[in-house]
């Protein structure tokens, strides 16, 4: 992904469509006072957006870019997501779509469809409370003073989720190839020994608290 500079607000956003990063334009704002969160139900969170503007942008001008982010607004304003309140914030990192980003097999550790469609739905929302014009290719982006850190961040993320799924997978695998050399019944007898031992040290356990408990009052007294 290609990173551009001195990018107005008010340019479609169909010219930056292989972009990663944008450096907004001395002109550019994210206009907090038009923010808006809406609860998505079926994600139990709320997703927020806020639209980005320039000098020129006035209430006709189509809005191809949005601020966004998950948790950090109230309904209506209170936008703080990322460097939303950092004054010397003037620049963006993309959500790039899955298929971007990675392999296809590997999308689910990048993108939530369900995020994807509670974005969607919060500019429609937006646009619906302060009549803004939405242009027909919308951008969301993370509003950010440096978007390379942000970038980082997305890596360790995808990163921990593959070391995540490989050690799940291979615990499943383990698990199954017992079942399969050892048998269902050779399985649940190896589980309820694992089970007795364990309650066994328990017990022990909670013996020696008690006799060195006595032991103690004993030597008080």
């Amino acid at each position: 992904a290609k990173v551009y500079t001195n990018v107005a607000a008010s340019q479609p956003a169909a010219l930056f469509a292989d972009a990663g990063m944008l450096g907004l334009s001395v002109d550019s704002r994210l206009d907090a006072s038009r923010s808006v969160g809406y609860h998505s139900p079926r994600l139990g969170r709320t997703l927020c957006v806020a639209p980005i503007v320039d000098s020129s942008s006035d209430i006709a001008t189509p809005v191809s870019l949005y601020g966004s982010g998950v948790d950090c607004c109230h309904y209506r304003s209170n936008f703080r997501c990322d460097d939303a309140l950092d004054p010397l914030a003037a620049s963006a990192l993309l959500r790039l779509p899955g298929d971007v980003l990675t392999n296809p097999w590997m999308e689910w550790a990048v993108e939530d469809p369900l995020e994807v469609d509670g974005f969607a739905k919060a500019v429609k929302l937006q646009s619906a409370v302060y009549g803004t014009k939405v242009a027909d290719k919308v951008r969301f982006v993370r509003w950010s003073r440096d978007p390379r850190k942000l970038r980082d961040r997305y890596l360790e993320h995808g990163f921990a989720a593959v070391c995540g799924a490989a050690a799940l997978f291979g615990l499943l695998s383990t698990f199954f190839a017992l079942v399969v050399v050892l048998g269902p019944m050779r399985i649940r007898l190896l589980i309820s020994s694992t089970e007795h031992a364990a309650l066994t040290a328990l017990r022990r356990t909670h013996a020696f608290s008690r006799l060195h408990h006595a032991e103690q009052r004993a030597g008080d007294a």
